[in-house]
């Protein structure tokens, strides 16, 4: 993955300081949903919603209680143009958080149990989405 943006940065009292890392990653022109294989619409946002949630040899609740135990925060989500990555974490656990990264990026588990659980919590936002009126406009193409 090419780093299109990131930010490392110490916030905060000196007490309590934070570690946050953003990086994202422009798509090329087709953008990132468009390139999804026939037939497989919604891969990257899968495969973004399943990063944390598993990786090495931790389980997803495993992965989950550890980051919990870091008081750190591991984000991805894939849209149109992007696919982005956030760590927050307090300073002290910078090392072992970074990690967590590492993991979820280098080896994600993609369990069985957590793809059928994502892949449920993405059919139902969809369905959320096709009987709510602002989305239904927003998913159109402009005129």
């Amino acid at each position: 993955m090419r780093v299109g943006a990131n930010d490392a940065s110490d916030v905060g009292p000196s007490e309590i300081e934070l570690a946050v890392f953003d990086t994202s990653d422009q798509a090329g022109a087709a953008g990132y949903h468009a390139t999804d294989p026939q037939g497989k619409d919604g891969l990257a946002t899968m495969t973004t919603a399943l990063l944390d949630k598993g990786a090495g040899p931790l389980d997803s609740q495993e992965y989950q209680g550890r980051a919990e135990d870091l008081a750190s925060s591991v984000r991805f989500s894939a849209s149109q143009d992007y696919v982005t990555g956030a760590l927050s974490t307090i300073k002290a656990n910078t090392e072992a958080s970074f990690e967590l990264l590492r993991l979820a990026l280098a080896e994600p588990r993609f369990d069985a149990e957590a793809v059928t659980r994502i892949r449920g919590d993405l059919i139902a936002n969809a369905a959320r989405r096709l009987e709510n009126p602002n989305a239904i406009v927003r998913s159109r193409p402009a005129r």
